[in-house]
């Protein structure tokens, strides 16, 4: 049993030094630099694909648009709808939806100038 704990204590030890890298990176670009290093391909894509399905829930979209969009399972979709009365989504959520703004006024200002 103490070995267990050591274990989970270890654990968090190592996500929290993951989380706090993460919050020190200075730049997007850096951030995708480390999270790229310790994800493969397809583990970036799980969590995009998760981020999608968050921001479709927010937008208040069907369970057959979010697997139409997304190619998402059901058990997938349902597990993703669980977390969101959580903070971590709401907070999620309005990153998502400032950073789709921006891009949209950057779009914008870039076709009002001729850029």
């Amino acid at each position: 049993m103490e070995n267990e704990e050591s274990e989970v204590d270890v654990s968090g030890k190592y996500l929290e030094a993951f989380f706090q890298l993460i919050a020190d990176c200075k730049t997007a670009k850096e951030a995708k630099l480390v999270f790229g290093s310790f994800f493969s391909e397809s583990e970036q894509d799980s969590f995009a694909k998760r981020l999608n399905i968050w921001h479709l829930i927010s937008q208040k979209s069907t369970y057959q648009k979010i697997k139409d969009e997304t190619k998402a399972s059901s058990a997938t979709i349902a597990s993703a709808h669980k977390a969101t009365g959580k903070e971590g989504f709401k907070k999620t959520i309005q990153l998502i939806e400032a950073e789709i703004w921006a891009n949209s006024v950057t779009s914008k200002i870039k076709g009002i100038v001729g850029r």
